[in-house]
């Protein structure tokens, strides 16, 4: 496909849906834009090499002007600021909000530049093997002499001091020195990979000899807000891994992962690894710290768990302190409860004043008391009758600082298989504010077994509002996570998988507020080992 941009002929591809079904409703994916190296290469250094990627974001794959298919224009117009205003262009046209965009080598560089001359269009920022200035050659040069041969050390400078001369000279050139980008030298991959772009010697040997030698992006870098991921590896001759680290020392917020199997493009050469990191950076992490930050609100909400300050038992009717109404069971195997009250009593529901004897329907029915107090019929097994109470300006809320924990790591997201039971099966657990001996027993329809360093575990789950909970404990427990254990929501598959991601290991309700009666993990429950995910401790 092709596009006018600012008055060029720029030519750019797509990958992947903008926009997925996700049950009921349309999900709307991240763009990425994915700019090339060179100069004089084009789009398909990243073919197919990205396309997993698409499974999770749309990509924009994109010639820059005098690149592969787009328009040969005089390349003394190619400057690296023009270069970023034709992806800008390029994001307006296609009516593109913020924008993840990958720059590798060459096009690391235009992506530096484009981050510090178009913030406000970035939403995070991947730089793959790329350098901060034009001292990157000399690095380079270095380099070379450790491992190239005398032919590559000496034909080297003809390529980067601008002086290829003719098409054929720069074949030669890359006959000579295209190993050198390669950490593994698997020929055919080698040759394939090499014959895809299209070549664009004019703007090569001009940007090389009049732009390179004054590129250097270093003293905008400090200033940048946008999360970015920077790519180095220990055998990228051409961009070092120095150079890796000299980024990553001037963006803050920046994160820098190294290939150690890899040469100058380690999305070819460790490409799992590559495709894992980026969709971790680009995906993953950014929907951990969401669930995150949706966590922290929901336990501070005016019916958060930070907000409960009583939990009564209305074992008949009654009156409860400071509480105006009289409360009363329904029926033993009934949840729920009545109340009655008066409209001096001021309670409303629904916005409604109460006047009589009204049914609370357990978990569902919100009491309004005051401007800040509220109470709810809940139950537990074994107790169907309960009345929680709760304050939007309760004192646990007003000292909460937010939730401690690890950061997100994708070894903790374990596979593991949903073993169905009996869906009356019911499981003993022990409660921390029940009598020593006394068990209540929680509907549990399976086991979840998994494999953690060739070691089989089965956790116990028990069934909660139609979702499958696991109460677990691990040696981390008491030291650096709450004592008496996590939870975690667990989703069986239709095909019976199971995942358990233990970056989502969440405190108990009891972690908040002392009035929550939280199980026990059962023995089975309980791992021989740290788990270092998820929620940690209160703040």
């Amino acid at each position: 496909m092709f596009a006018s941009i600012n008055g060029v002929r720029i030519y750019f591809d797509i990958e992947g849906s903008g926009y997925v079904p996700d049950g009921a409703y349309m999900r709307h994916r991240p763009v990425c834009f994915a700019i090339h190296g060179g100069p004089g290469s084009d789009h398909a250094d990243f073919k197919p090499w990205l396309t997993p990627l698409s499974e999770h974001m749309q990509i924009v794959y994109m010639d820059l002007r005098c690149n592969g298919q787009s328009e040969r224009v005089d390349p003394a117009t190619c400057t690296l600021e023009q270069l970023t205003d034709d992806i800008e262009g390029l994001r307006q046209h296609l009516g593109f909000d913020k924008i993840i965009l990958m720059g590798h080598s060459f096009g690391g560089m235009v992506a530096q530049v484009y981050a510090t001359r178009y913030p406000e269009s970035l939403d995070r920022l991947v730089l793959v093997c790329t350098a901060p200035s034009h001292e990157f050659y000399q690095a380079a040069l270095k380099f070379a002499e450790r491992i190239g041969t005398p032919e590559q050390i000496k034909v080297i400078p003809e390529l980067f001091e601008g002086r290829i001369q003719d098409d054929e000279h720069l074949v030669r050139w890359w006959d000579i020195c295209y190993d050198l980008y390669f950490h593994n030298h698997d020929e055919q991959l080698m040759w394939e990979t090499g014959n895809r772009p299209i070549g664009s010697l004019e703007v090569a040997n001009y940007t090389f000899k009049h732009f390179m030698p004054h590129y250097d992006v270093r003293p905008q870098l400090p200033a940048l807000q946008v999360p970015t991921l920077i790519v180095g590896a220990d055998y990228d001759w051409i961009t070092p891994l120095s150079q890796a680290e000299e980024i990553h020392s001037l963006i803050p917020n920046s994160k820098l992962v190294v290939f150690h199997e890899s040469g100058h493009m380690p999305f070819i050469e460790e490409h799992q690894d590559f495709i894992d990191e980026l969709t971790d950076f680009l995906i993953r992490v950014p929907q951990h710290e969401a669930w995150k930050q949706e966590r922290q609100q929901s336990v501070a909400e005016f019916q958060g768990d930070l907000a409960l300050i009583a939990l009564h038992s209305i074992s008949e009717p009654m009156s409860v302190t400071g509480i105006p109404g009289q409360w009363a069971p329904l029926d033993a195997d009934q949840p729920g409860l009545t109340l009655t009250a008066s409209a001096s009593d001021e309670l409303t529901v629904d916005g409604q004043m109460i006047e009589g004897t009204i049914t609370l329907e357990a978990d569902v029915t919100t009491v309004r008391i005051s401007d800040t107090l509220t109470a709810v019929a809940t139950t537990q097994p074994g107790s169907n009758h309960l009345l929680s109470i709760y304050d939007a300006e309760a004192d646990a809320i007003h000292s909460f600082k937010g939730i401690d924990s690890f950061a997100y790591d994708r070894k903790w997201v374990i596979k593991g298989k949903f073993v169905k039971g009996d869906n009356d099966r019911t499981m003993a657990f022990a409660h921390v504010d029940d009598a020593e001996g006394n068990l209540r027993y929680h509907q549990s329809p399976g086991d979840i077994s998994f494999t953690i360093e060739d070691k089989i575990f089965a956790f116990t789950p028990f069934l909660s509002s139609g979702s499958l909970i696991v109460i677990f404990g691990d040696q981390s427990n008491g030291k650096s996570t709450y004592g008496l254990g996590r939870m975690l929501v667990v989703t069986p598959d239709t095909d019976g998988g199971a995942t358990l991601d233990f970056n989502r290991s969440f405190l108990p309700p009891c972690a908040f507020s002392p009035h929550f009666n939280c199980p026990f993990p059962p023995a089975q429950n309980r791992l021989p080992f740290e788990v270092t995910a998820g929620e940690k401790q209160v703040i």
